[in-house]
């Protein structure tokens, strides 16, 4: 994909969730080049992103309620890339998340160059559920850069890898397997995971032939429905094609019939152009396989009136003349295939399963979302009409050549209607025959288009707790509501910091509208900077501020500051030493002459 990523900023920005000071005071120096701010958790994270943009965010494996985050990060910030951090010695895929996952031994060593390399090139990742390799593999194949394709099976717990390069799939790898036989496996696979990795050349190239003469091989390779979506895999659909057959050989149309009517399709012979042109005035086939050498020599001249007459179905040529003239002859008049004969009847079969198999897109937004779909139909300069279906409410979107053109969502039209419907959270979308809009109405290239959106309605924190009852959303509506209790400056004279008094609050008093009881809030307090301290009668006796606190108290007095600025605002200390300096109630403690830690309350 032209990185939608890379197309908002050359340079990534990250949002790193690090609880230890140190780890990230060692970060921050080695990150010179990549604007980067720090969060202690994930619920602080998420917050952060409610009101500013990054291209990335990191956390380590095992982080309390990663799980939920990253559901809540895919329906909310579907742009944003997270990266895993762990303990392996490699990059790889994460097998239970499908998370790209970076080596903490490599990323500490450089970090700048194993960030850029990742959020730079990374491009897609996702789970395999409602939208089947088959649609990625296919828009890739159109990329003219070179790409790399990681897959995870969960069930033979394989990695595998696909190569693209040149408009061509070069190699494919799972486990030990590789060539064809690993490619039709990998595209049989209906779980597991995904991900664009940077791109390296493979050690080995397998295939050097078209794609769809890959696709045709694997399908041979593997049972029926090998490519459509899961559900379809579970329940194939039987299509009955309507297929028009001309041939002179009364034999070979026999052939014809016996074969087409044992699997349920309809077959009509024509021995004749002339006939050949009046069953094709009143009848439509899916299907039309053409001799062009006729014996009434009007082979040619009957493809010719089919195609000006513009047949919408499959034109195929099974003929007994073959040449590279006569074939590209043939395919300059809308033939798809040609075939030579003795007639390939397995062959034939294989191909035409092939093209009438559900290849286009569809799927819901619970598992891939209408950004990720945006990136694919870009990536593949090719023309598509896609559905969008949320109830009763229906949206259309027109990309030609890959670039979106036309966009309506009930009433809206152009980028409003883009914006709504990015901003689905729910609902299905579905691939239809290419029409032309009735008006091109968006201008925008989708790299403006989706740093606009960027902007556009940002997803508010409730309605997602809301909608996801988890123990995560509940969190980010607490965080959220004690961010805004105390947004507020500490008061120097007596330490009370919003509805918190030193002396009257206790750990049984609610907070906020919610009432949140203040003994469940401790951990934010701290995630926020802030260390409350509590007699064994459960009040509170003391308020500190750590050395992560960004906030002020009412003088403006800030962490970090010099302690000259404090002893202006305090007066004379009653004791001060070059570690720490004490007023009635309040007491600093220093790190090389600056303030570190405050402390109101009892001393």
């Amino acid at each position: 994909m032209n990185s939608i990523r890379s197309t908002l900023r050359s340079v990534p920005h990250l949002l790193w969730v690090e609880p230890s000071q140190a780890i990230r005071k060692l970060l921050d120096g080695r990150l010179q080049g990549i604007p980067c701010h720090f969060a202690h958790s994930l619920p602080e994270a998420a917050l952060f992103l409610e009101h500013h943009a990054v291209d990335a965010l990191l956390f380590s494996e095992g982080t309390h309620q990663q799980d939920d985050f990253l559901k809540w990060l895919e329906g909310n910030h579907p742009l944003i890339m997270p990266l895993m951090i762990t303990d392996r010695e490699s990059n790889s895929l994460n097998e239970m998340t499908g998370v790209l996952a970076l080596s903490r031994q490599e990323l500490l060593k450089s970090p700048e160059a194993v960030i850029l390399s990742s959020v730079q090139h990374t491009d897609f990742q996702g789970e395999l559920r409602n939208v089947s390799l088959i649609d990625l593999t296919r828009l890739l194949a159109l990329s003219d850069s070179g790409k790399r394709l990681k897959i995870y099976d969960p069930e033979s717990e394989q990695h595998g890898e696909l190569f693209f390069k040149d408009r061509s799939l070069i190699t494919a790898e799972l486990g030990n397997t590789t060539g064809e036989k690993a490619l039709a496996h990998i595209m049989a696979l209906e779980k597991g995971f995904f991900a664009e990795l940077p791109w390296k050349a493979p050690e080995h190239q397998h295939f050097n032939e078209p794609y769809d003469s890959l696709m045709m091989k694997a399908a041979q390779y593997l049972d029926e429905s090998t490519f459509t979506h899961s559900t379809a895999r579970k329940r194939e659909e039987k299509q009955t094609l309507n297929i028009l057959t001309i041939d002179h050989n009364k034999l070979t149309q026999q052939m014809y019939q016996a074969f087409f009517s044992r699997y349920g399709h309809q077959a009509q012979a024509a021995l004749k152009s002339s006939e050949a042109l009046r069953l094709i005035e009143s009848n439509r086939y899916d299907v039309i396989l053409l001799e062009i050498a006729l014996d009434d020599e009007k082979g040619k001249y009957l493809l010719e009136e089919i195609h000006s007459r513009g047949y919408q179905g499959k034109l195929i040529i099974v003929s007994e003349t073959d040449s590279k003239a006569v074939r590209q002859y043939c395919m300059s008049k809308g033939v798809i295939k040609f075939f030579s004969k003795p007639l390939p009847l397995k062959e034939l079969y294989t191909f035409l399963r092939y093209l009438f198999t559900q290849r286009s897109f569809r799927g819901t937004l619970k598992y891939f979302s209408l950004l990720d779909l945006l990136q694919l139909l870009t990536l593949s300069h090719q023309n598509h009409r896609i559905q969008i279906i949320q109830g009763k409410e229906t949206g259309w979107m027109h990309f030609a050549q890959g670039q979106l053109i036309s966009a309506h969502y009930e009433q809206l039209e152009g980028e409003e209607a883009c914006f709504h419907i990015l901003a689905l959270k729910s609902g299905a979308y579905k691939e239809h025959p290419w029409t032309s809009p009735l008006s091109e109405n968006i201008k925008l290239s989708t790299g403006q288009l989706l740093l606009k959106a960027a902007n556009f309605a940002p997803p508010m924190l409730e309605k997602v707790a809301i909608e996801n009852k988890t123990n995560f959303g509940k969190e980010l509506i607490l965080l959220k509501e004690l961010k805004q209790l105390f947004d507020v400056p500490v008061m120097d004279e007596t330490g009370s910091w919003g509805p918190l008094v030193i002396g009257k609050s206790q750990l049984s008093t609610r907070l906020g509208e919610v009432e949140i009881p203040l003994s469940e809030c401790i951990p934010y307090f701290l995630s926020m900077g802030v260390d409350l301290k509590f007699s064994h009668a459960g009040n509170l006796e003391q308020l500190g501020l750590l050395s992560v606190f960004t906030g002020k108290t009412n003088k403006g007095l800030q962490i970090h500051t010099r302690i000259e600025q404090a002893i202006e605002l305090y007066g004379a200390p009653q004791y001060q030493d070059k570690d720490c300096v004490i007023w009635d109630q309040v007491c600093a403690f220093l790190d090389k002459g600056r303030i570190d830690r405050l402390y109101f309350g009892a001393i």
